[in-house]
């Protein structure tokens, strides 16, 4: 969190662009543990579109607070123009009208 122009900035956590993996993952593992046959070629094909439908979450989230009474705006929601940034960790003013924000 900063404080930019009597602004609150922050960012969020978002490992969302991970969970392909980790899904894929875990679901071959049930299946050993249930001890269901899986075909050497499965790649969990079927599974592709709860993919694609999350692809539009992944990336960390930055918002602004404009005053403690008003609700946040979203100044990004995609990790900051790169969806594998997963969080934002600092953020830094460099001149009056642009600011940097340093993710991960």
């Amino acid at each position: 969190m900063a404080v930019y122009d009597d602004q609150l900035f922050t960012g969020t956590f978002n490992w969302s662009y991970m969970l392909r993996d980790v899904g894929e993952t875990l679901a071959e593992l049930l299946l050993d543990v249930l001890e269901i046959p899986v075909p050497e070629d499965s790649d969990f094909e079927e599974f592709e579109g709860l993919f694609e439908i999350l692809t539009c979450f992944y990336g960390a989230d930055l918002f602004r607070f404009p005053s403690s009474d008003d609700r946040a705006i979203p100044e990004s929601v995609g990790g900051v123009c790169n969806y594998t940034n997963y969080g934002v960790r600092k953020m830094v003013s460099v001149m009056p009208s642009f600011s940097a924000w340093q993710t991960r």
